[in-house]
């Protein structure tokens, strides 16, 4: 890949490859693109390889490499790209559009490299490629759905069952004898609840008995499994490879007191799911403080039991503290300095990654010299010779391609450096305080009264405007008060 100075245009082609799993290889993907790499210099080619990552379980943003891709064609750094067949992009009909709409926009030439000849090649016509999103999307869900269904009929293990396979992989499920008189007594017990804490009660209470966490408790009040049957809607189909632990009438009975109860206590555990921002310590013991999660979903509490002084405060109050002292940084952060020091860290890196370049191209250049110079005569007497000689070169070649794509993200960064101080400076909305709060606030020291906090990026801070900010809040917290 070659990296230009800005003011040239040079544009590149990249090489997309991606497995679902991490069972999977790329070899398939590899050898499909091999004949497309072969016809292109080192330095004109970028190559993305994605290992394990599913298109139906993350979307783009959550992809690292499709992300790196996004940036070089926004930045019209793609000329070409080459994929084995649409489904390496995404499996999702709304982000292949999206997909779609920037390669035209940006006059990217895409070509699938699977060998299959009737597979339909990219086409700019929006309507024809929309049509092949729509394919693709069934085609991610019916995988989706197949993986689901079989693990819903034939799961490796299932808390109650032993697991048989006959000599033809068949599998089978019988229940085990102390397990099956306890998940009985739980159903019996779930049809007695009287209201949303009774139930919250009793999954703890059988979480203690069946030695299992109370969502999973939860889980298997909601399996039908356990009545040896799967549901499609509200029909009951029956597993003949299931024995079942409890009746489908004894399961009914129990949705019909409990399902209600478990909307509630669901809706407050994902309230309080990522409560904890960032984990306060002792101001006098210095030690982290214990997180203790409510029974019903309720505000949890942050404790500790040091020696000399007991520290407790509730989640929420903590939280809102947190917020609002972060908040009070980002408002009080000089930008010009963090975007200056970031750009000086850069064109040192880039810097150091050109000299890197020059000295192994010097390296190349004496290498190709050497092999060049052997007559036909010396190169069959000194074979081993010049096949480690070969063997340096192309290891040098590799190495050089390797920094320049590392040379290639780091200008990348500077783009997008450029964006995230422009929103910084745009302020930043509550919602997004919360998730640069760990970044921005180092550790937060609970006392009876007043809380110590660690700043990060303290040089960057206006410390006069964060000073001035925490004494007009002081005052008016004193005023409200009186």
């Amino acid at each position: 890949m070659r990296w230009m100075k800005p003011g040239k245009k040079h544009k590149l082609t990249v090489f997309l490859r991606r497995v679902s799993s991490e069972q999977q290889n790329l070899d398939m993907q590899i050898a499909a693109d091999k004949k497309y790499r072969e016809k292109l210099h080192e330095e004109d080619y970028v190559v993305l390889n994605e290992e394990g990552v599913s298109a139906n379980k993350l979307s783009i943003p959550d992809r690292e490499e499709m992300v790196k891709l996004i940036g070089m064609i926004k930045s019209n750094q793609v000329e070409r790209l080459y994929v084995y067949d649409r489904t390496r992009l995404t499996r999702k009909f709304f982000e292949y559009l999206e997909l779609i709409d920037m390669f035209r926009e940006h006059n990217v030439k895409v070509t699938f490299t699977t060998e299959d000849a009737g597979y339909m090649p990219f086409n700019n016509d929006l309507l024809i490629e929309g049509f092949s999103a729509i394919l693709i999307e069934e085609e991610g869900q019916g995988i989706a759905r197949r993986s689901r269904d079989r693990h819903r009929k034939f799961p490796s293990r299932k808390y109650g069952f032993e697991v048989h396979k006959d000599d033809n992989g068949h599998k089978s499920y019988t229940a085990k004898t102390e397990e099956k008189v306890k998940l009985q007594a739980l159903f019996s017990e779930a049809q007695e609840v009287e209201g949303h804490r009774d139930y919250a009660e009793l999954l703890i209470n059988q979480a203690s008995l069946l030695k299992k966490g109370a969502e999973d408790v939860a889980r298997i009040l909601f399996d039908p499994f356990y009545c040896g049957c799967e549901m499609y809607g509200e029909h009951f189909n029956r597993l003949s490879h299931v024995e079942q632990i409890v009746t489908i009438e004894d399961f009914q009975k129990a949705h019909e007191v409990i399902d209600s109860f478990q909307s509630v206590i669901r809706e407050n555990l994902d309230a309080r799911k990522d409560e904890v921002i960032l984990k306060p310590k002792c101001g006098y013991c210095r030690d982290e403080m214990k997180y203790k999660r409510s029974k019903v979903g309720d505000s949890g509490i942050f404790s500790c039991s040091c020696k000399s002084q007991k520290v407790e405060l509730g989640v929420d109050d903590y939280n809102r503290m947190l917020l609002h002292n972060a908040q009070l940084m980002v408002d009080s952060l000089q930008l010009g300095k963090i975007k200056n020091k970031a750009y000086k860290l850069i064109d040192k890196k880039s810097e150091h990654h050109e000299n890197l370049i020059h000295e192994i191209s010097k390296t190349i250049e004496t290498l190709q010299y050497e092999i060049a110079a052997l007559s036909p005569e010396e190169a069959l007497a000194s074979r081993n010779r010049r096949n480690s000689a070969l063997a340096k070169l192309m290891d040098a070649k590799d190495r050089r391609k390797d920094i320049r794509d590392e040379l290639l993200l780091l200008e990348n960064h500077k783009v997008n450096l450029q964006y995230i101080v422009k929103k910084v400076s745009n302020l930043v909305s509550k919602e997004e305080v919360v998730f640069m709060v760990s970044h921005l606030i180092k550790d937060c020291y609970m006392f009876h009264e007043v809380a110590e906090m660690d700043f990060y990026y303290n040089e960057f801070l206006d410390i006069q405007e964060l000073e001035r900010k925490i004494l007009h809040d002081n005052q008016s917290t004193e005023q409200q008060g009186a």
